[in-house]
């Protein structure tokens, strides 16, 4: 299976199969924002390299609960380093191109959003992507700063994605 369905989040499973699919392409994976990690196991059984899962857990939808739920989750996998900090001090670790992907889910109000993709933009290498495009909360801006930055992004489901190569 390319998922735990016993995992918490809000990820469909059609949106998982696909984060796992385009994982197995990849040497080294960011994830911003990763709850108890739904999407974070099926990046991991895909990517051959490190997967980074940042996360400051204080936010408002993210506690040290949710924290301890990611590490029985997936904290047994080899492959797995947990940041747990504030993206925009995490960024600062990665050298330009250094990460194959990133798949952006932290906050989704547009100034996070955008601040987000453009700071990371210049770390990764190969797939910028992230998740609930066009969800129905009028307080998400997550599509109006896609749609400002990559006029072709593509979509699955919610997932919002950019090939850089």
């Amino acid at each position: 299976m390319k998922y735990n369905p016993d995992i918490t989040g809000f990820m469909s499973v059609k949106e998982l199969e696909w984060l796992y699919t385009v994982s197995l392409e990849m040497d080294s994976i960011v994830e911003i924002g990763s709850y108890e990690g739904r999407s974070t196991y099926s990046l991991l059984l895909g990517c051959k390299g490190i997967v980074y899962s940042i996360d400051s857990y204080e936010e408002k939808f993210a506690n040290n609960d949710n924290y301890l739920n990611l590490i029985k989750n997936v904290g047994h996998f080899d492959n797995f380093k947990s940041l747990k900090m504030s993206n925009e001090e995490a960024v600062k670790q990665f050298e330009d191109k250094s990460i194959d992907m990133i798949f952006i889910d932290a906050d989704h109000v547009y100034d996070a959003v955008r601040g987000d993709i453009v700071r990371w933009l210049p770390k990764i290498k190969k797939l910028i992507c992230g998740h609930d495009y066009d969800y129905p909360n009028p307080d998400f801006g997550v599509k109006q700063a896609v749609d400002e930055i990559f006029q072709d992004a593509e979509i699955i489901d919610t997932i919002w994605f950019k090939k850089l190569i």
